[in-house]
């Protein structure tokens, strides 16, 4: 039967590791790189629990893996950590800390927190970002080009409309800033108002970069329908900063058809986000007042324009009235002219027309009076006549008187209806008038005095006036 191996009992393992990681790490704390992996916090007694790993180059598998602990003022530069590089500490971050290597025979090997270097993390976070933006740049040059040193995306060279209305929001449902960025667009001292469609997602951890990319996506497969597309959230302390450095967010803000305007509060640093989005403000407040500011501008250009429009007119109708006024004092000074020149010439119609219509009298008096004499003559002739044959013809007679009346009353008649259509009325109902001053009817100008009253005749009635020249 062979010996039992010689061995130790576990106590005198433990001991003998105690001693040795005593004695070979004792007061030497050491800097480890590391990821913050299964980190748990607790408030009250400021401590964190967490295991750092490391994980195989290239893969998932992890290659290395301790427990470690931090308590006391540690937890203080913890926070400050935090501060500075506006990262949580919690799982997935890559960290350099100063750690004490201990051993203890019941709760085994850890590490104890002394310290941590915010500078690495910044330049890890520096790294990632020069790499996600070469990366962008080399793979999608249609949108992302590097002018200089600075970059120019396809979102930067989208116009902003001349007037803001259409907005869609990305922001958390229960964001602070977005109640700011409401409060303030809404309540403006002009009286703008706008229609905000609400994209809802999570603005905090970097593991919301999906969501608020999704968000991104539809707005612009909709980006006719609106004119400004926000993304913003509130203050606080600045963390989560790699959130807004991911590469697909950052190429679906590089590409997005709509302007996009970010108010992520990032003090101190820019985000690539922040690289490639239109306008970058600090503040929800402040995106709200910038919207405010665009629109303001484009009512004083117009109110300017106003003016100009309104003294161009004002010039015109000034213009237009002094042409007016000429005009009228030219009609003012011929209108008496012509009326006197009317006046004149229905004088001397008036005249003319007494003057023929007396002789038409005269000579119709003499044809009647002849008439009459050599109607008498005839009648005497026509008597003895009538005498001689009397006996022959007398009942022929009255028929012959009857029938010569009968053809001296037609002629009468005709000659009544020449006098009525030569009396002086029928020329005034054709819009002649008779003038008449002291001497009577006027049929000349030369009759007419400066100053004199004459009676002008109408057919519907009488008016006086005086001579002006």
């Amino acid at each position: 039967m062979s010996e039992s191996p010689k061995a130790l009992r576990l106590s005198e393992l433990t001991t003998a590791l105690e001693a040795f990681f005593q004695k070979k790490f004792s007061q030497r704390p050491v800097w480890v790189i590391a990821e913050i992996s299964s980190h748990k916090y607790y408030a009250k007694s400021n401590r964190h629990y967490f295991d750092l790993i490391e994980k195989q180059k290239g893969g998932d598998h992890i290659a290395a893996k301790m427990q470690a602990i931090s308590w006391g003022n540690v937890g203080q530069r913890i926070k400050e950590f935090e501060q500075s590089t506006g990262q949580p500490f919690t799982n997935g971050l890559e960290v350099m800390l100063q750690v004490e290597v201990s051993f203890h025979a019941q709760y085994g090997l850890k590490l104890t927190v002394m310290d941590i270097n915010e500078h690495f993390t910044l330049g890890q976070m520096e790294k990632h970002r020069r790499e996600t933006l070469e990366k962008l740049r080399t793979l999608h040059p249609q949108v992302v080009r590097k002018i200089g040193d600075t970059y120019r995306t396809f979102n930067q060279d989208r116009p902003v409309p001349t007037v803001i209305q259409r907005i869609a929001l990305v922001t958390s449902s229960q964001a602070a800033g977005s109640d700011d960025f409401l409060h303030s667009l809404k309540d403006n001292r002009f009286g703008y108002t706008f229609q905000i469609d609400f994209y809802h997602s999570p603005v905090q951890g970097i593991q919301s970069w999906p969501k608020i990319t999704s968000r991104i996506a539809e707005i612009n497969e909709r980006f006719d329908d609106y004119d400004l597309l926000v993304i913003v959230r509130g203050g606080g302390a600045q963390t989560d900063l790699m959130l807004f450095d991911q590469y697909e967010l950052n190429l679906e803000i590089a590409r997005c058809a709509v302007p996009v305007f970010t108010g992520i509060g990032h003090h101190k640093d820019q985000s690539i986000a922040d690289l490639f989005c239109h306008t970058r403000l600090k503040t929800p407040t402040a995106v709200a007042a910038a919207i405010v500011e665009h629109n303001m501008q484009f009512e004083q250009e117009v109110l300017s324009h106003w003016e100009e429009v309104e003294q161009g007119a004002k010039a015109v109708i000034d213009r237009n009235q002094r042409g007016l006024e000429r005009a009228s004092r030219m009609i003012t000074g011929k209108v008496p002219q012509k009326i006197a020149a009317q006046q004149h010439l229905q004088v001397k119609l008036h005249r003319a027309l007494t003057r023929a219509m007396s002789g038409k009298f005269e000579h119709l008096k003499e044809e009647l009076r002849d008439a009459k004499t050599g109607l008498s003559h005839k009648t005497e002739l026509k008597t003895k006549a009538a005498r001689n044959l009397l006996d022959l013809q007398k009942d022929q007679l009255p028929r012959f008187v009857q029938s010569l009346v009968k053809n001296q009353e037609t002629e009468l008649k005709h000659l009544q209806k020449i006098v009525d259509l030569l009396h002086p009325k029928r020329t005034l109902d054709r819009g002649y008038a008779l003038l008449r001053n002291e001497s009577g009817i006027v049929t000349s100008v030369n009759q007419l005095k400066k100053g004199e009253e004459v009676e002008m005749e109408l057919k519907d009635g009488k008016k006086i006036g005086v001579v002006k020249e």
